[in-house]
């Protein structure tokens, strides 16, 4: 029984080596589709820009209770999609382009540890309609540090787990004090890749 057991991990461990084993996609799986959060300036303000960032701190259910895994996975990436608002003061800019996107998170529970994500995003421009910022940002997105880790605190008791972690970001232009911007999560998808 061993024996069949290792060599049907390595068979697959081969195949998915090769492509021939597809990732399994996950929707939403860090549960944000739908939360905001409120980034505000950070620091003084940068001669020709700003630097804004936000908490992040939300419950996270076993995404992976029931997903069969046959065994550790190569690599667990997060993706999401994500809107920007603000107010944008009468002193502001009529575009506001924002760079230096990132998401530090680290997910946890009680009985499985930690692990981190770093997501990343490309610049996102903001326009200027009804005094109010707008845009939308693509593609924030990351994988795991420990692989075996997310999937152990995704998969087993207790089923309630936490994310926490900060998002932030600069601008390309100096913000008046009190300047916040709201972002909101959407299309998150993942992929587990054997």
């Amino acid at each position: 029984m061993k024996w069949n057991w290792f060599l049907g991990g390595a068979v697959v461990a081969i195949l998915a080596g090769c492509g021939l084993v597809p990732p399994i996609p996950l929707s939403d799986p860090l549960q944000l589709n739908g939360k905001s959060v409120t980034l505000s300036l950070t620091g003084g303000a940068l001669s020709s820009q700003s630097a804004m960032s936000g908490s992040v701190n939300v419950s996270v259910e076993d995404v992976l209770s029931g997903v069969s895994i046959p065994f550790t996975p190569g690599s667990f990436k997060a993706c999401y999609d994500f809107t920007v608002t603000g107010d944008a003061p009468s002193s502001a800019p009529m575009s506001l382009k924002l760079t230096n996107i990132k998401m530090n998170l680290t997910l946890q529970d009680a009985s499985n540890g930690s692990t981190t994500i770093q997501a990343t995003a490309s610049e996102v421009t903001l326009s200027v309609s009804g005094g109010k910022y707008t845009g939308d940002g693509k593609n924030l997105c990351g994988d795991f540090a420990d692989v075996g880790k997310v999937v152990a605190i995704l998969s087993s008791p207790p089923a309630s787990n936490t994310l926490t972690g900060t998002f932030s970001l600069d601008t390309d232009a100096t913000l008046p004090p009190g300047t916040t911007l709201t972002i909101t999560f959407e299309n998150g998808q993942g992929e587990i890749k054997l």
